[in-house]
């Protein structure tokens, strides 16, 4: 059994705190994880997040819808660009382009934008150039009562420096554009579109737009562009504003997204594709990355979206808000304008970690401060037990009476004092017990070793083990182990046994010799209870002796003091075992004159010759061989590692000398010499293991029995094969005879011109593996003179096998094979008579032809029939004696024509001629014909056409253990071939 680890008290309650501790962290946590309370946390953080940039997007939307230019400016410019139209004059109008300059000028402060201009188309105008004018503001949040603040980039110079507007150091008359430029979509994309709607008005065609061309920005520049066009929707112009990059990054503060820079706002549109172009970017921390006209694609992700650019992290958030721009009437409304609010995971969900951390940080804090509480209040609660455990050990072992200290802890204090009572009754208890062992002088002691450095014996140990001092108890362990040592050298053997009942203990039996120079037996149980070694040992010897007593009396014959057959198998099979046996014998000897003896002088007497026997054997047996008893008067010799068989053989006449002229003397001084008979069987000539040499010497001697009393005779195989079922079957038929170990099968008999059954014959099957067959059973029983018990069991079987399985009123007869030479026993007939009367008048004596028949049993058998109404039947006729004297005195019902003159009569004329004279015979006598071993349908149709009354055989129906009537197409078979002569 495994040992399970020892643990203190400290231990097991610090661990069970610890374990208290550790559930309810885990139920806190499971209990947080499995709320939605984290997530959302999260979810919370995110939508601040979300938040901010939505409301950043309205304002920045509103923003740029207040620097949009609304229908009152678009009317201000159109009322001073259509006279200009109207007369095609170009610029060459001071008054009127002064007008549309001012008005201009105008705008410029009233929308507080950075530039305003106006594009007038040049095929409307008939010029080369499209002649355009472009007012710039640096500061438009600054107001000046000057115009010192405004750049003019395109226009007339004298009509700008007339009305003081400064010219800008790249200023340009006129501007050049290509249509098919993308830096000039602000000009025709707006104007196309106005041509290819005509029925939108100038707002609805409104765009907007990037670029830097007409400023020369190194920046980009966001503009808003209309189209102007008169009342036949013919465009001649373009009237667009510009909010710089930089301007507008004063309307997105990155620093209201957090508190760490590291967020971003971006102003981006997109189109047909997925991908975001960025107008804008404003916070440092993705400044570098996220560029102008950067593409950046956005999926979806548990919050927000996430942002797909070259060089940003995994980890970046963004929410996106849309700008609306574009009214639902417009060509461009597929352009979309979005703010995105951009961040990485660690700052948008920046606090959410923070709490997290908090949580971690608190329960870390709390299960050091927990895991120190509990190891403090352990050490304080086990204080006073260790305390009490300490006095315990230091308490020695030869106290009469334990004291403890009292811990003043109620629980505590009453396990002290029923220690101390349980010392003091310990005490007395082994006062007493020492005292009863004194007393009855039991030869016990114990040894008890402490820790390898005490030991403690009760009083008689000494005397066990012959110390020096006897009386003395206790030692130390170095004593102790010298003391050991003087013992070690008295000892003669010693063996470990195994321990059955202890299975943690070890027993070791140890032969010494003691103070006194006598053998003695002691036995050590060692045991280990709590790290201590505790041994109990006892003195043995009269155990032993009495053992070894019963173990020799188990092992040898009681008359005789031979070895028992049992011994004598185990002796020579351990022999056996052994390599090169050279040649070996078993001898078995038998007592000739055993019975005359006791029948003459009474079993005294026989034994007095049995033991005379077998003091010549044991006497004269010599090396190298093994005398037994095997059972009655047999006797068994086991030669073994002998050079021939010639030595043997000498040695075996040698004794068959001495016991022939050993006499013995009976009642009157009367002379009886001893005479024995022997058979021998060798190894490995005979056989190689114990049983079949035993059995081959058996036969050998039943050899000699049953030939030439007093005589030796070796196993002869030729002998063996010829007379081994009579030799083998005599115990066998004793046990079928004993146990009724047989079974009866029945084979039909039916009428030859109904094909109804008439009755069924009773077939004996015994079970054995020797006697197979019912002739082998008749053959060893009539050498065993045992055919009365044979007829006995045919008779009681077969009839309660019968009448187990066929009602009453059924009129099948039961055909039962009845031995001729033994008559009808008054034992078989009362046994009938008691069980089966009902049955009786079924029965159809079957007397086997082969045998001859004594005339009075046959006289008894036919007046049993003629009581119950019973019939006979002659079985096998024309295989045995006289058959037509047999057929005509047994005076049968009927008579059984044997299968070897059935068997293929359809074409044998000789068997032909004998059934006819049989049948002719038998109904000349009013007897009724049964042919048996009918097997083919050649012989069925000339059996019945030839008046043969009734039939049996495999053809009609085979032996079965079950009794049935035979099939119906059987029955319409023999019912047609009658029929048909």
């Amino acid at each position: 059994m495994k040992q399970r680890h020892v643990h203190s008290l400290f231990q097991r309650l610090l661990l069970t705190l610890i374990i208290l501790v550790l559930l309810i962290s885990s139920i806190f946590f499971i209990s947080l994880l499995n709320s939605s309370a984290l997530q959302d946390l999260k979810a919370s953080s995110f939508n601040l997040f979300d938040q901010r940039v939505m409301y950043r997007s309205d304002a920045i939307q509103k923003n740029l819808n207040e620097r949009c230019l609304d229908t009152d400016d678009v009317a201000m410019i159109i009322s001073a660009t259509h006279p200009l139209y109207e007369h095609r004059k170009t610029l060459t109008s001071p008054y009127l382009n002064e007008d549309i300059l001012n008005r201009l000028h105008s705008l410029t402060k009233t929308k507080k934008i950075n530039g305003i201009y106006l594009i007038l188309d040049k095929e409307v105008f008939h010029s080369k150039e499209y002649p355009a004018f472009y007012l710039q503001d640096a500061s438009p949040e600054e107001s000046f009562n000057d115009k010192t603040d405004i750049t003019a980039k395109y226009g007339d110079a004298a009509l700008l420096k007339q009305n003081d507007f400064i010219l800008d150091q790249n200023w340009k008359p006129s501007l050049t554009m290509k249509e098919d430029e993308d830096t000039f979509d602000f000009y025709f994309k707006p104007k196309k579109a106005a041509e290819e709607n005509p029925q939108l008005n100038m707002l609805n065609c409104g765009y907007w737009s990037t670029s830097s061309h007409m400023a020369d920005s190194p920046t980009p520049l966001l503009s808003y562009n209309i189209p102007l066009f008169n009342q036949d929707h013919q465009v001649y112009g373009v009237l667009g504003i510009d909010l710089s990059v930089e301007y507008l990054k004063n309307y997105l503060p990155y620093e209201e997204l957090n508190d760490h820079s590291k967020k971003a706002f971006l102003l981006a549109n997109r189109e047909s594709d997925d991908a975001y172009h960025i107008i804008l970017s404003n916070g440092p921390a993705y400044s570098a990355y996220l560029k102008y006209d950067t593409s950046i694609v956005l999926t979806d992700a548990p919050y927000g979206k996430r942002i797909s650019a070259p060089a940003l992290s995994d980890d970046t958030l963004a929410c996106a808000h849309q700008l609306k721009l574009y009214s639902s009437f417009s060509p461009f409304q597929d352009t979309l304008w979005y703010l995105i609010g951009v961040g990485s995971e660690d700052e948008i969900f920046y606090s959410t970690k923070q709490i997290h951390q908090l949580l971690l940080y608190a329960c870390i804090t709390a299960l050091i401060i927990a895991t120190l509480v509990a190891l403090y209040g352990s050490m304080l609660f086990t204080k006073p037990i260790r305390a009490l455990a300490t006095r315990l050990r230091q308490t020695p072992v030869t106290t009469n009476k334990i004291e403890l200290p009292k811990t003043h802890i109620k629980e505590i204090d009453e396990l002290s004092a029923s220690i101390e009572d349980l010392s003091y009754h310990l005490h007395g208890a082994e006062t007493r017990l020492s005292y009863v062992l004194h007393t009855i002088d039991i030869p016990i002691g114990a040894i008890e070793i402490y820790n390898e450095r005490k030991v403690f014996c009760t009083e008689k140990v000494g005397t066990l083990l012959g110390f020096r001092d006897p009386s003395k108890m206790e030692y130390t362990f170095k004593a102790f182990m010298e003391e050991i040592q003087l013992f070690n050298k008295k000892i003669i053997s010693s063996e470990k046994q195994i321990n059955t009942e202890h299975r943690t203990s070890d027993i070791y039996l140890i032969h010494v010799t003691n103070s006194a120079e006598q053998t003695c037996w002691l036995r050590f149980l060692i045991n280990r209870v709590e790290g201590n070694r505790v041994i109990v040992v006892s003195d043995v010897t009269l155990e032993i002796q009495e053992k070894e007593h019963l173990m020799y009396e188990r092992d040898h014959d009681v008359l005789t003091q031979l070895l028992n057959r049992r011994a004598f198998r185990v002796h020579c099979e351990a022999i056996l075992k052994q390599a090169d046996l050279k040649t070996c014998a078993m001898v078995l000897w038998d007592l000739d004159n055993l019975k005359l003896v006791n029948d003459t002088y009474g079993h005294d007497a026989g034994d007095h010759l049995i033991c005379a026997l077998a003091d010549v054997l044991q006497k004269e047996r010599g090396p190298n061989c093994i005398a037994a008893r095997m059972a009655g008067d047999e006797f068994l010799l086991f030669y073994h590692h002998f050079e021939n068989e010639e030595a043997i053989l000498k040695h075996i006449r040698h004794i068959h000398e001495v016991v022939n002229e050993t006499e013995m003397h009976f009642g009157n001084d009367d002379i009886t010499r001893v005479k024995v008979s022997a058979g021998i069987s060798w190894m490995p000539k005979d056989a190689m293991d114990f049983d079949t040499l035993i059995k081959h010497a058996d036969f050998a001697m039943y050899e000699v029995k049953n030939t030439q009393k007093g005589n030796i005779r070796t196993f002869s195989e030729e002998h063996y094969l010829h007379n081994n079922l009579i030799f083998d079957g005599r115990q066998e038929l004793m046990n079928i005879l004993e146990e009724q170990r047989v079974s009866y099968a029945f084979q039909p008999i039916v009428d030859a011109k109904t094909g109804a059954v008439l009755g069924f014959e009773a077939l004996m099957r015994p079970n054995s593996d020797i006697l197979k067959t019912p002739s082998d059973v008749m053959q060893v029983a009539k050498t065993q003179k045992q055919l009365h018990r044979v007829e006995y069991m045919t008779w009681t079987q077969s009839l309660s096998h019968f009448s187990q399985q066929v009602a009453i009123d059924k009129q099948w007869k039961l055909f039962i094979n009845s031995i001729p030479s033994i008559p009808m026993l008054d034992e078989i007939k009362q046994y009938l008579e008691e069980h089966y009367h009902e049955y009786l008048s079924k029965i159809v004596i079957e007397l086997l032809e082969s045998e001859e028949i004594e005339h009075s049993y046959m006289l008894s058998k036919q007046d049993f029939c003629r009581r119950w109404h019973a019939q006979t039947a002659l079985d096998d006729f024309g295989s045995g004696y006289s058959s037509d004297h047999r057929l005509f005195n047994a005076q049968a019902d009927y008579v059984k024509i044997d299968m070897e003159f059935i068997t293929n009569i359809a074409r044998d004329k000789g068997r032909q001629m004998l059934v006819k004279s049989v049948v002719s015979f038998a109904h000349s006598h009013d007897i009724k014909v049964i042919a048996e071993g009918v097997e083919t349908h050649e012989d069925l149709v000339y059996l019945i056409q030839h008046d043969i009354d009734y039939l049996q055989g495999y053809y009609i129906a085979k032996p079965a253990y079950a009794i049935k009537d035979i099939e119906e197409s059987k029955q319409q078979e023999i019912r047609a071939i009658y029929k048909e002569i």
